[in-house]
């Protein structure tokens, strides 16, 4: 059997993991897996492609990027990290509400 190739390396998740300061458990719901999956993730990588989760590592990337760079006319790496959090702990947050509700993302 063919060794699949890592699409994105343990240590990378290992690392959003700790800047982010989160447990297993935050960082499988996070990416909306498993917690045995997020086990596997941090220690052999991400193997293949599932869902948007390749997107959405690339994406925090260059979020954390930005907010390294250009914390001025972006937000800080704090900020970041704590908006990170906030996610996991009220993951809808992220979609639309109706108005009056509190939302990260406006769609429309």
């Amino acid at each position: 059997m063919a060794k699949r190739a890592t699409k994105v390396p343990a240590e990378i998740l290992q690392k959003l993991q700790k800047d982010f300061e989160l447990d297993n458990y935050e960082f499988a719901d996070f990416f909306g897996i498993s917690l045995s999956s997020a086990l596997d993730w941090l220690k052999y990588g991400i193997k293949n492609q599932r869902g948007h989760n390749i997107a959405f590592v690339d994406s925090l990337l260059a979020l954390q990027w930005l907010a390294e760079k250009d914390p001025e006319h972006f937000i800080s790496k704090d900020e970041l990290k704590q908006l990170v959090q906030m996610v996991v702990k009220t993951p809808g947050l992220v979609y639309d509400q109706p108005p009056g509700k509190p939302t990260l993302l406006r769609v429309g």
